[in-house]
């Protein structure tokens, strides 16, 4: 069965009345299009030629195909004016790489082609923009394709792709999308907290990802349905790693007043500062950065401030007494902008030396990886 376009003759047959108008949309929708000026890729005249070329070519094989009922022409001709109309429509969104009008209407003829002969036209999608495989998608000629499924799917990687920081929101709309899975496994690692949001949700994106069988977005998803899942946070690299398993951070969480959780969080951004400077990024260091100050300030820094007019200094600082010098450093470093000048000078900054064999500095900046140093410099110089 011959469903091209180039076995055709030079003049197009006889339309019909009761269709004139449709091919007339046709043409009033080509010159529209040639007619706006606000268009953000200008049309050349040899690309207006190809233009008027392979509309004819569409019209003329609509006319004169055996292949295509009454009904069916009327679909098709529409379906030729919904890619011309949404193309204008397009034209003056400001897109990375939009498809040209000459490269949309040949990958239309494709498409045509393809349905006819039952194919998928999901193959296609690749060379075209977003903005554009949505108008095949929503073509009234291809909507029951047999591969609109991937279609649609494809439609939502390249939504995906062309904002990497959303992936979950725009998921939300396509949850069961064939590409559900990957897509998730990516935005897991861009942003864990935002998937732990996603992954609590009693909907079908937030089932989606409890179903998902990665190693990574399970420890997210099985946390999301815990009260105390963010106290695991700062440690999800670490988590994943295998470095901590999760009961050697549990027997701290339900008690995380204790010195213990503070002392891992030490521990860990340690080691995270030692691969930083190896150029690696450790997922949820941020986090625990963030962490490391909120207990900081909560667990030691709020007290010996309330305690500012005790003269007694056994008194004002026994909370910290018992911090090693790699915690007393963290604590000056990350709550420097919390600590009374007093509680820095009288209390954290000589505890950090009071409790080395050798008081040096070069010898602490050593145990923390350099981590802050610059800090940790500045703080000095100001005593």
């Amino acid at each position: 069965m011959n469903t091209g376009f180039g076995q055709q003759t030079d003049s197009m047959p006889q339309i019909p009345a009761m269709r004139q108008l449709h091919h007339e949309y046709i043409v009033r929708s080509w010159d529209a299009i040639r007619a706006n000026k606000a268009q953000l890729v200008p049309i050349s005249e040899e690309d207006q030629r190809n233009v008027d070329r392979i509309l004819f070519q569409l019209r003329n094989f609509i006319e004169r195909s055996e292949l295509i009922d009454n009904n069916g022409k009327y679909t098709w001709l529409r379906g030729v004016n919904e890619i011309l109309t949404g193309y204008l429509n397009n034209s003056t969104v400001n897109r990375p790489a939009p498809t040209s009008i000459v490269k949309l209407l040949e990958t239309y003829q494709t498409a045509m082609r393809s349905q006819l002969k039952g194919e998928s036209i999901a193959p296609l999608m690749q060379v075209l923009d977003l903005e554009s495989a949505g108008l095949f998608a929503e073509n009234i000629g291809l909507v029951k394709n047999v591969g609109i499924n991937e279609v649609k799917d494809s439609i939502v990687v390249k939504q995906c792709v062309r904002n990497p920081d959303r992936i979950l929101p725009i998921l939300v709309k396509s949850p069961a999308t064939a590409s559900a899975e990957s897509l998730i496994i990516q935005a897991a690692f861009r942003n864990p907290e935002e998937l732990y949001s996603y992954a609590a949700a009693p909907n079908p994106l937030g089932k989606k990802i409890q179903s998902v069988n990665h190693p990574f977005v399970k420890i997210v998803a099985q946390l999301a349905l815990t009260s105390t899942g963010r106290m695991y946070f700062p440690f999800l690299d670490q988590l994943y790693t295998g470095k901590l398993k999760m009961d050697s951070i549990t027997r701290y969480v339900g008690n995380d007043t204790s010195s213990g959780y503070y002392s891992l969080l030490v521990r860990t951004r340690i080691d995270y500062a030692s691969r930083m400077q190896a150029g690696d990024t450790p997922m949820a260091a941020k986090v625990l950065s963030a962490k490391l100050k909120s207990k900081g300030i909560e667990l030691y820094i709020n007290e010996i401030n309330a305690l500012h007019d005790e003269n007694n200094p056994a008194v004002r600082f026994k909370i910290i007494s018992r911090l090693s010098p790699q915690e007393l450093y963290y604590l000056a470093v990350t709550g420097e902008e919390e600590l009374y000048t007093s509680s820095y000078v009288s209390g954290v900054y000589p505890r950090i030396f009071s409790g080395m064999k050798v008081p040096r500095a070069d010898s602490i900046l050593k145990w923390v990886n350099y981590d802050y140093y610059k800090k940790f410099i500045k703080n000095c110089s100001c005593l």
